[in-house]
């Protein structure tokens, strides 16, 4: 659908794509400013849960593509290849793909890299349940900010990056269930983006800024 097609070209870029309250589709670079507010156990989280899940990564990523350099050999412009490796994976899990657009040899072992870091970052999941819709700054919970976790329930002391926010009201009060993954799920490394995004890409960009 639409929003997969904009999610993958995005993720490639190093953005992050949410929704504002009112519905608007907003798309943007990752938080990189340090976590300024925390969430520690017996302080600020009614509950928290953390999952670990293998299923979505490989030993082995292969990116293949073509490359459209004038000049180039047909043979070799067919045989673009990159490849990166988690060891922390059995070997016999082998994900083969192709790339988003034409690159070149360093392009392709570039995009292998980073699929392979953003499946590492998505496999772990941390959820916590809060009172209130505001930060302790006062800020309204919102994705793509980054806030350090301090759970021992969870294992847990690092800082993560908030994905998802529901928040709700009740005869209890306003809650907040929100939903963190580590950052490099969207960007493992700024040497790994792709920094020429598509056309389809900048002009989602473009006219997403301009409202």
């Amino acid at each position: 659908n639409g929003h997969q097609i904009i999610e993958k070209y995005a993720r490639v870029a190093g953005l992050l794509i949410h929704s504002s309250g009112n519905g608007d589709l907003i798309i943007e670079k990752l938080a990189s400013s340090p976590a300024t507010e925390s969430f520690i156990e017996g302080q600020n989280i009614l509950s928290a849960s953390c999952r670990f899940s293998a299923k979505n990564r490989f030993h082995e990523y292969r990116i293949i593509s073509q490359c459209n350099i004038p000049g180039l050999e047909l043979e070799k412009a067919f045989t673009v290849e990159g490849k990166s490796l988690d060891g922390e994976i059995r070997k016999n899990r082998i994900l083969i793909t192709s790339a988003e657009t034409s690159t070149t040899q360093a392009q392709a072992e570039q995009r292998a890299k980073f699929e392979s870091a953003h499946r590492r970052g998505e496999s772990v999941k941390v959820q916590i349940k809060a009172a209130g819709w505001r930060d302790r700054s006062g800020k309204v919970f919102s994705p793509n900010t980054l806030y350090k976790i301090n759970s021992k329930m969870i294992r847990a002391d690092s800082t993560f990056l908030l994905e998802d926010v529901a928040l709700s009201f009740s005869s209890g009060g306003t809650l907040s269930d929100l939903t963190f993954t580590r950052r490099d799920a969207y960007a493992p490394d700024a040497s790994l983006r792709i920094d020429n995004k598509s056309d389809f890409l900048n002009d989602l960009i473009k006219k997403n800024s301009n409202g």
